[in-house]
């Protein structure tokens, strides 16, 4: 099996096949952008490339009202472009990790 660039390395090339992606809703665009370019971790390593922001984090950075909203943008991007581990609360947010798909 092809061993898989940092996502540093191919972040440009993954944010343009977002961009083109015409089945995302505008949300969902901005929602995946953000966990991509201001939220992952570029450290090498076992969590490069994650990323696992609160809820609460995730709606004071996005102006978002209510953390419903991101539990629907989750569902959108589940599995097409991040794999998601749910958290279920204190000390254990959901994380995000980009499909090796789409890496």
């Amino acid at each position: 099996m092809k061993k898989l660039l940092p996502f540093k390395d191919v972040q440009l090339q993954w944010l343009r096949l977002l961009l083109l992606d015409t089945e995302l809703s505008p949300r969902a665009f901005q929602f995946a952008a953000y966990l991509a370019v201001r939220r992952c971790n570029k450290e090498e390593g076992p969590n490069e490339g994650r990323a696992w922001p609160s809820h609460s984090l995730v709606c004071k950075d996005l102006g978002l009202k209510s953390e419903k909203t991101i539990q629907r943008l989750i569902k959108e991007l589940d599995g097409k472009w991040f794999d998601i581990k749910r958290g279920n609360g204190l000390k254990h947010s959901t994380e995000y990790v980009p499909t090796k798909a789409t890496h």
